[in-house]
């Protein structure tokens, strides 16, 4: 797709009418936007954007300032009142290789607040948990079983979550298989969020303000409130602890299977 001898798709159709793209290749781009945010065209959005910017796709904005004490931890705790928007940044491969590495915090959007874990971890961990633990203060994150992975490598039992993006953005648009953060975002928002901890926990509040109301329009809230939300706990310890597999159960199945296929094979050839 070009206009006035920009490339702003290669290789991509689109079922899109444009109207008026030679005068305006901002409003072009903007119609093309929403469209692919509607149809959950994620690798389209971004390609999109870089054409598109700055008014089509806003950057997101917010202010990040790093917790550099424990005190300061406890003071931004005490003054912030739920829903809590978290970021977990991590490293390592789940569920059981997961190290929690640093930690966002917004308690309202557009403003952030973060601490590191590599240094000094354990200076921080004392009122993390214990605010993490209360189940009475509300929490928004995404993907609360990964989450639950992390901390539990802590000691930690994340309670309180009400809202977790990944889950709502599947239940919205479960045709699509890209459901990270940064996706919902240009899905949702229209923006592409910065890679800063406190700004990822600013995008979950976000998120979160902007997916529930369409969750309860679309009726689904139940299967979050029921099914989806409480199994994700339930999946982060099968994940920690395993399954036990009966290994001669499978044999028996290995040796039904191979005979399958050596009769299909025969009939075959």
């Amino acid at each position: 797709i070009t206009i006035r001898n920009q490339v702003l798709i290669r290789n991509k159709v689109a079922g899109v009418i444009v109207v008026g793209g030679q005068d305006n290749i901002q409003g072009v781009a903007g119609q093309m936007l929403g469209f692919f945010a509607e149809l959950g065209f994620t690798t389209l959005l971004k390609e999109l954007g870089s054409a598109a910017q700055p008014a089509a796709v806003a950057l997101h904005a917010v202010e990040s300032r790093e917790l550099k004490t424990a005190d300061e931890l406890r003071a931004f705790l005490a003054r912030s009142v739920g829903p809590v928007a978290l970021w977990f940044e991590t490293e390592g491969v789940p569920p059981l290789d997961l190290k929690l590495t640093a930690v966002g915090l917004a308690a309202r959007v557009g403003q952030a607040r973060w601490v590191g874990l590599k240094d000094t971890p354990d200076d921080f961990l004392v009122p993390l948990r214990a605010f993490l633990e209360d189940s009475a203060v509300a929490k928004s994150v995404h993907d609360a079983k990964t989450a639950a992975l992390a901390l539990a490598a802590q000691g930690i039992e994340l309670r309180g979550v009400q809202h977790d993006i990944l889950l709502y953005s599947y239940l919205l648009q479960p045709t699509t298989a890209k459901h990270a953060l940064a996706d919902a975002a240009l899905r949702h928002l229209n923006q592409i969020l910065p890679p800063g901890v406190g700004e990822r926990a600013d995008g979950v509040a976000r998120l979160a303000e902007k997916l529930r109301p369409q969750l309860e329009a679309e009726e689904m809230v139940g299967v979050y409130e029921t099914i989806e939300l409480p199994l994700a706990p339930v999946l982060a310890r099968m994940e920690r602890t395993g399954i036990r597999v009966d290994i001669a159960a499978l044999q028996q199945m290995s040796v039904a299977f191979e005979e399958e296929i050596s009769r299909l094979a025969r009939c075959i050839y």
